[in-house]
C-alpha cells in the first residue's frame, strides 16, 4: 500500500470546544472531555467560559482549577460574556430569580484550595473572538459542547456572519420539553439566564443542534448514596476535587437525586450510542411571557423545519461508564 493510502487511513478525532460556566456539574463534564481527549476519542481544542452558575471571573478560575488538577493547563481557556445579552433593572422591593447561588457564590461551593491557578494563562482574546477564530481555522470540523447559557455562542453568531456555517454541530444542555423548570416553574436555568441568546442560537444554527433538556436529566438522576459510596469513593485527583466542591452543594440540594446535567450532553457527544430515545423538532424560546420567559416552545404542529435533535432518554449504565472514565474510577471497563 502506498504512503498516501496509509495516510488516508489515519482517523482524526472529533474537534471540540466546550463553552461552560463552572459550576460543579460543569467540572465533571470537563473531566469527561479531558478523559476522552486522553484516549484520543476526541480532541479538546479550547475551553470558553460564560457568566451563568457564577460570574465569568469565578468560572474561568474554576476551569483553570479543573485543568490544573490533571496537568492539562495546555488547553487554552478564554474568558467570555460577563452578563446576559439583556439585563433588566430589578426594582428595589424585588429580587432577580436566580439559580446561580445553587453552586455557591464562586461556583465551587466555597471550597478552599491550597494552590490558586495562574490567571495569566487566560487567553488575551475574548471567548467570542476565540470561537470565531477557531471555527474559521477548523471550518466544518469543529463541534461545540455548550453546558452553560448560550451568550458567547449567540455573540459569535451575530459578530461573524460565517460562524454558524463554519461550525460542524452544536451539543447543548438546556431548555425543557414539557414546561418543567428548575429555576422557575416552567424554565430551565441555562435558557432562562439568557433566553435571547438561546433564541438566537436556535434560530441561526445552520446544522442540527443536539439538545438534552432538563426533564430527562432529572428523570435519570442517580441516588446520592451511589454518588457518595460508589462514584465518590475512588482515590483519584478528579474525585478529590469533585467531592470538595460538591459537598456543600449536595447538602443544600432540594433535588431528590444527584443530577449531573451537563455530563449527559457531554457523554452524548463522546458516545452517541448512549442515546436510546431521540426525536427531531423545531424549537424556539419564549421571550415575552410574564410567567413563561425562557420556556422552550416545541412546534408540535410541524409547521417549521426541524432544527433540534432532542434527547429524551439515555442508557444509564453506559452513561455511568463514561462518568467512571472521566474520573479514572476503578469501575471503568471502557
Amino acid at each position: 500500500m502506498s504512503e498516501n493510502k496509509n495516510k488516508a487511513l489515519v482517523l482524526v478525532p472529533p474537534l471540540v470546544v466546550v463553552d461552560t460556566d463552572p459550576g460543579t456539574d460543569d467540572a465533571l463534564a470537563l473531566y469527561m472531555l479531558l478523559a476522552a481527549d486522553k484516549r484520543k476519542m476526541i480532541k479538546l481544542v479550547a475551553v470558553t467560559c460564560v457568566d451563568g452558575n457564577t460570574s465569568v471571573h469565578h468560572g474561568t478560575r474554576n476551569a483553570l482549577r479543573v485543568l490544573q488538577s490533571v496537568d492539562r493547563l495546555d488547553v487554552p481557556v478564554f474568558k467570555g460574556a460577563v452578563e446576559p445579552l439583556i439585563v433588566e433593572p430589578v426594582p428595589k422591593d424585588e429580587s432577580r430569580v436566580s439559580h446561580a447561588g445553587y453552586h455557591g457564590e464562586d461556583g465551587f461551593g466555597g471550597a478552599k484550595f491550597d494552590k490558586e491557578p495562574d490567571l495569566g494563562l487566560i487567553q488575551n482574546k475574548t471567548a467570542v473572538a476565540g470561537l470565531t477564530d477557531l471555527a474559521r481555522q477548523y471550518k466544518g470540523r469543529l463541534s461545540l459542547v455548550c453546558v452553560g447559557p448560550l451568550t458567547n455562542v449567540a455573540l459569535a453568531i451575530k459578530s461573524d456572519p460565517e460562524f454558524a456555517g463554519n461550525i460542524k454541530d452544536i451539543f447543548v444542555m438546556g431548555g425543557n420539553m414539557s414546561g418543567v423548570g428548575n429555576v422557575t416553574s416552567c424554565a430551565e436555568f441555562n435558557f432562562f439566564h439568557d433566553p435571547e441568546a438561546a433564541h438566537i442560537v436556535l434560530a441561526n444554527a445552520q446544522s442540527h443542534i443536539t439538545l438534552v433538556p432538563w426533564e430527562p436529566t432529572k428523570a435519570q438522576g442517580m441516588s446520592y448514596e451511589w454518588r457518595e459510596k460508589v462514584f465518590g469513593k475512588a482515590n483519584t485527583k478528579q474525585i478529590e476535587l469533585l467531592n470538595k466542591i460538591e459537598q456543600t452543594v449536595n447538602e443544600k440540594s432540594k433535588n431528590p437525586s444527584w443530577i449531573p446535567c451537563d455530563s449527559f450532553i457531554t457523554a452524548a457527544f463522546i458516545d452517541p450510542s448512549i442515546i436510546t430515545k431521540l426525536e427531531t423538532y423545531h424549537l424556539t424560546v419564549e421571550l415575552h411571557g410574564v410567567r413563561t420567559r425562557g420556556q422552550v416552545v416545541i412546534d408540535h404542529l410541524r409547521k417549521c423545519d426541524d432544527n433540534v435533535k432532542l434527547i429524551k432518554e439515555v442508557d444509564l449504565e453506559k452513561f455511568k461508564q463514561l462518568m467512571y472514565m472521566a474520573v479514572d474510577h476503578p469501575n471503568c471497563v471502557l
